[in-house]
C-alpha cells in the first residue's frame, strides 16, 4: 500500500514512464527527478550541483551523460560577443522522446502487486483520486537517503584495492589531515599513496612506516622515514643476512 498526501505545493510532477524507464539505472532516474525539482530558470552547473548533493562532480558528469543518452538533458554551449564560450545551457526534460511516444517498456508488476479492480498493463491511479505522475513524500525521502548514502562513503574507490591493514593506516592519516583542517581531496588521496608506495618501493610495512610518520608528527606530506628504529621495524625479519648487516651496523 502506498499512502500519498495532498500536495498544493512544494512537489514535484513526473509521468510513471520517466522513473521506470528500463534504459536508466535507478540512480539516475533519481538524480532527474532532483533535478526536475528546481524552476524552470535554473541555471545549472557540475560544481553547483556537487555542492548540493555530496556526490562528486565526476559521478554528477556520469550521471548527466547517461541521462543525455536517453534523450532526457540537453547542453548548448553560450558564446559571447566575441564569440568565445562563456558558460553552458542545460534543459531538462520530463519525458524523452521514447517515453512520449509511449515505446518504453511499461512496468511490470507480480499479480500479488495488483489490485482486482487494477490493471497490470497500465495501472488506473486515478481511480483513488490521484494524478499518475505525482512523486510521493516516500520517494523523496528515498531520494535523500541514496545521496546520504553516497555521500558518507568517501574515498571508498581509492582505498577499495589496499590491504586492510594499508587501508587502515590510511583512513588514520585522512582523519588527520582533516583534524590540522588540510583535508584530502580524492585526486590528493590518490597521488598520497603513490607517493608512499614510491617510496617504500612497494614494501608493504615500509608504505605502513611511512604514513604512520607522517600522522605521529602531523604532517601533510609523505616522506622518507626519519627515524633510523622505524626504518629497521620496517625490514622482514627472517632473513639472516639482513640480520648480520644490522648486527654489524651497516643498516
Amino acid at each position: 500500500m502506498i499512502q500519498r498526501d495532498e500536495h498544493k505545493s512544494e512537489f514535484v510532477r513526473v509521468a510513471w514512464s520517466t522513473l521506470r524507464d528500463e534504459r536508466l539505472s535507478f540512480e539516475a532516474r533519481g538524480f532527474l527527478a532532483f533535478l526536475l525539482t528546481f524552476p524552470d530558470d535554473w541555471e545549472f552547473n557540475y560544481n553547483g550541483l556537487s555542492s548540493m548533493t555530496g556526490l562528486s562532480e565526476k559521478t554528477i558528469m556520469r550521471l548527466v551523460k547517461e541521462l543525455k543518452t536517453a534523450g532526457y538533458i540537453s547542453q548548448k554551449k553560450r558564446k559571447n560577443g566575441a564569440g568565445h564560450f562563456y558558460s553552458c545551457e542545460w534543459t531538462i526534460c520530463e519525458s524523452s522522446e521514447l517515453t512520449k511516444n509511449g515505446s518504453s517498456v511499461k512496468p511490470k508488476f507480480s499479480k500479488t502487486e495488483v489490485p482486482s479492480n487494477r490493471s497490470s498493463d497500465e495501472p488506473n491511479f486515478r481511480k483513488r483520486g490521484v494524478t499518475t505522475n505525482e512523486i510521493s513524500l516516500t520517494n523523496e525521502i528515498s531520494l535523500t537517503n541514496e545521496i546520504k548514502k553516497e555521500k558518507a562513503a568517501p574515498f571508498s574507490a581509492q582505498l577499495e584495492p589496499l590491504s586492510p591493514e594499508i587501508r587502515a593506516v590510511f583512513e588514520e592519516f585522512i582523519k588527520m589531515r582533516k583534524k590540522i583542517k588540510a583535508p584530502l581531496t580524492e585526486k590528493a588521496l590518490e597521488l598520497a599513496i603513490k607517493k608512499a608506495f614510491n617510496l617504500a618501493q612497494n614494501d608493504p610495512e615500509m608504505v605502513k612506516a611511512i604514513v604512520e610518520q607522517s600522522i605521529m608528527k602531523s604532517w601533510r606530506g609523505l616522506f622518507e622515514l626519519k627515524d633510523e628504529s622505524a626504518k629497521k621495524s620496517a625490514i622482514p625479519s627472517g632473513n639472516p643476512f639482513l640480520a648480520l648487516a644490522e648486527q654489524e651496523g651497516l643498516i
